[in-house]
């Protein structure tokens, strides 16, 4: 499960394959969040991730 801050939805990433894994990005500027690595793109869906407040 991978938790996203209030604000932020499955639906404003761009997810992307790495070299060695999986890019997660803001779809909006392209900034990099955060790189899972060993982890196949396409085993990343909606359902791996939450939203939480902070």
């Amino acid at each position: 499960m991978i938790l996203l801050a209030s604000g932020l939805n499955f639906g404003k990433l761009s997810i992307s394959a790495g070299s060695n894994g999986t890019l997660i990005r803001l779809a909006s500027n392209d900034r990099l969040l955060a790189v899972l690595n060993g982890v196949e793109f396409s085993a990343i869906g909606p359902q791996d991730f939450s939203s939480v407040e902070l």
